[in-house]
């Protein structure tokens, strides 16, 4: 086709369309899409379970651990002679003790002589009360208590019990005692003497049934323990025969009579035995060992 055609085609007004038998005449047709959105809820259910959780403890009250420990300076000591203890109060707990007291008490017929504190106050006697105040962990306070033994052979005794205003949970430290055993006698050897002294008339053996027999007697100023031997001018011993006598008790042992422990002060009477022959001279040796350990020694001369 040539341009004029083209533009002919172009420019020319078509005809109509022809409606064909059984078409329909439609309109335009304006189609709305509606999207509808629908909103899922979902439910979580969730499970609650109550626990029940105890209050807490309220705290502690405060506690504390206060030991004692009671020191005899001897074990043992004779009658009228001093003792001394020393109690030594410790706090062993952590924090500071307060109201700390002590109660010491001496049993046994012991006479109070003294007492010092090294820290608070203390009084009494037989009975002893101290109040040392406060002690700071690891603090002591120390009772020196000085008595003195009775007369008579017995024990004393110091039983020191402690404590504080707070709680202690060791309760077995809280007490001490200490034991102190009286002996009979005194202190030294024994004293042994015999009746009139270096003015007592000499004494003579009398025969008897073929042996000489020789009396006499020692006083004891404490109970000791007693030996008697015979010794000749040489120093021999000689043998005591069977019927000798120390304070009334035979004796069974060749040259000494057996120790014989008397348990009193006072007059020991002797009766001894020997084969001798007349005019010859010989001593009486008695040897008294006291419970101390000391002893002394007497002679008595005689002749036969």
């Amino acid at each position: 086709m040539g341009v004029a055609g083209l533009v002919l085609a172009l420019g020319a007004t078509a005809a109509p369309l022809k409606e064909k038998p059984g078409w329909e005449k439609h309109q335009p047709t304006t189609t709305t899409v509606v999207m509808t959105t629908t909103a899922v809820s979902t439910t979580t259910a969730v499970s609650t379970t109550t626990v029940n959780v105890p209050a807490p403890p309220p705290p502690a009250p405060p506690s504390s651990d206060i030991a004692v420990l009671t020191l005899g300076a001897v074990s043992s000591v004779f009658a009228g002679q001093d003792v001394t203890y020393t109690t030594v109060v410790t706090n062993l707990g952590s924090a500071a003790a307060t109201g700390v007291h002590l109660v010491d008490d001496t049993t046994g017929g012991a006479r109070f002589l003294t007492l010092a504190a090294s820290t608070g106050s203390c009084s009494g006697g037989a009975s002893v009360s101290c109040s040392f105040g406060s002690l700071a962990s690891g603090a002591s306070a120390v009772l020196t208590l000085t008595v003195e033994a009775p007369a008579n052979a017995t024990t004393i005794a110091s039983t020191a019990v402690a404590g504080a205003d707070q709680l202690d949970p060791q309760a077995a430290n809280n007490s001490s005692r200490v034991e102190t055993v009286v002996l009979p006698g005194h202190a030294g050897a024994p004293i042994l003497s015999a009746p009139g002294g270096s003015f007592a008339p000499p004494l003579i053996a009398r025969a008897e049934r073929g042996a000489r027999v020789v009396t006499a007697s020692v006083t004891l100023d404490e109970g000791a323990a007693i030996s008697v031997s015979i010794l000749d001018r040489s120093g021999r011993p000689v043998t005591l025969l069977t019927g000798s006598r120390v304070d009334y008790v035979p004796s069974g042992h060749p040259h000494m009579a057996l120790p014989r422990l008397i348990d009193r002060s006072g007059s020991v009477p002797l009766r001894l035995r020997l084969k001798a022959p007349p005019g010859g001279q010989y001593r009486i040796v008695v040897h008294a060992l006291a419970p101390s350990g000391e002893s002394s020694s007497l002679a008595i001369p005689f002749r036969t």
